[in-house]
């Protein structure tokens, strides 16, 4: 008697995602745009140089445990192809974060987003040079397509709005991490036929090692980690996400599909990015809004008398909301072009005082500070809302005292009245 086999056990997600190579390239694409928003967010916080090496250290270490057998199987091969390997690493690991990083000290985030969506052109100018592979015609149009796709998303159908960006050398700088990555992309098909594994925990350690004199020459000029919750939160984000993940996905998304087919998901970044860039700039609309104004934000002592919150019109909330949601992101032309690093505020999307938005919001405030009846006084002398409060209680002090002069030399005329009548 036979026993009959048994079924075939389903996959298991791991697998099921290994060979979706559009989820993949999906999500990619996702952890890239968390990743420039955020390094524009901490940017003059946290060294670009160091902040590339200890990325690829950190991704170096993660993976070590769980690709440390296949590197001893592979070895043969990847020493085989030693210079391919380095220079996969110096491509796609060292030279284009560290470029990337020290671009978004100067530049803004919509910049690199825009900039970022021209990556499929370098991978097929790359592959066309280097091994002769052209497009198709249907590759050429859907790259165009989702070009003009993002640029019309991104810039809300006006077009006319590129005019008034201003480019500067931190948009050259990421540009030229975007060439390089280029090359690390149309090189990819070329690498040793070795466990993913093995591929990616040689290649970042190598990446670590070439970025590792830079990170030291940065140290020794005084540009150092600054260890605060901060830092830990974003070394956490681009080890894991932006730096394991996404390059296992986006190799094996290479590996399924090809390069040309694959590059045109870097537009997918600039979407992404908006997206994320809107929440935040969100969350810090909601930091400034009249209500946490009155409450304290994060149970700070530094807050703006009670009766502001409620007494202050709609049209002043609108205008806080939608100073703080445009920021510098929405707004790249008031930044200055050539900030250097270290002088680049920390919150891409708080309001920026210079401009006229800013003047009218403090304007308005101080309108609310005199107009209304009752007021608080707060701890912080220098904030632009106590100040136009302790001006409206400073008006309305001078006018009751005025009214209060008033009233005793109106009663004092009566009593002369009263008594020449008698």
């Amino acid at each position: 008697m036979m026993i009959p086999a048994s079924p075939p056990s389903a996959p298991g997600p791991a697998r099921w995602l290994n060979n979706q190579p559009y989820l993949l390239l999906s999500l990619t694409a996702l952890f890239w745009a968390g990743n420039i928003v955020l390094a524009r967010y901490v940017a003059g916080h946290v060294p670009p140089m160091t902040l590339s090496c200890v990325r690829w250290i950190g991704a170096f270490l993660m993976l070590l445990p769980f690709a440390w057998r296949h590197l001893l199987r592979d070895w043969p091969a990847l020493r085989a192809r030693l210079p391919l390997l380095v220079l996969l690493s110096a491509t796609g690991f060292a030279i284009n974060n560290a470029l990337s990083y020290w671009a978004l000290q100067y530049t803004q985030a919509l910049n690199a987003l825009l900039i970022q969506s021209s990556g499929p052109l370098f991978v097929a100018v790359w592959s066309l040079l280097l091994f002769g592979v052209r497009l198709t015609w249907a590759q050429l149009a859907g790259i165009t397509t989702s070009l003009a796709g993002v640029l019309t998303i991104i810039l809300h159908g006006d077009l006319g709005a590129l005019a008034s960006i201003q480019f500067n050398k931190g948009d050259v700088m990421f540009a030229g991490a975007l060439l390089a990555f280029g090359l690390y992309s149309a090189l990819m098909p070329r690498r040793p036929k070795t466990h993913q594994l093995s591929l990616i925990a040689f290649t970042t350690g190598c990446g670590a090692l070439l970025l590792l004199p830079f990170s030291i020459w940065e140290f020794s000029t005084g540009y150092t980690l600054k260890f605060d919750l901060l830092t830990a939160a974003t070394l956490i984000y681009v080890v894991i996400f932006p730096s394991t993940l996404a390059y296992l996905f986006f190799n094996r998304g290479i590996a399924l599909i090809g390069p040309n087919r694959a590059a045109p998901f870097f537009h997918l970044v600039p979407v992404f990015g908006s997206a994320m860039a809107i929440l935040a700039a969100r969350r810090t609309a909601a930091a400034v809004s009249p209500r946490r104004l009155s409450a304290g934000a994060g149970g700070r002592r530094d807050r703006v008398a009670a009766g502001i919150g409620r007494g202050i019109d709609l049209r002043l909330r609108r205008r806080i909301a939608s100073a703080s949601a445009l920021g510098r992101l929405a707004c790249p032309a008031t930044a200055d072009p050539e900030t250097s690093m270290g002088e680049t505020t920390q919150n891409d999307f708080a309001i920026d005082t210079t401009t006229a938005r800013s003047r009218r919001i403090r304007t308005d405030l101080h309108r609310a500070g005199i107009r209304r009846r009752r007021a608080d006084p707060v701890s912080e002398p220098d904030h632009h809302a106590g100040a136009a409060v302790r001006r409206g209680q400073r008006h309305r002090h001078d006018n009751a005292h005025h009214f209060s002069a008033s009233w005793r030399g109106t009663r004092r005329r009566h009593r002369h009245r009263q008594q020449a009548g008698r």
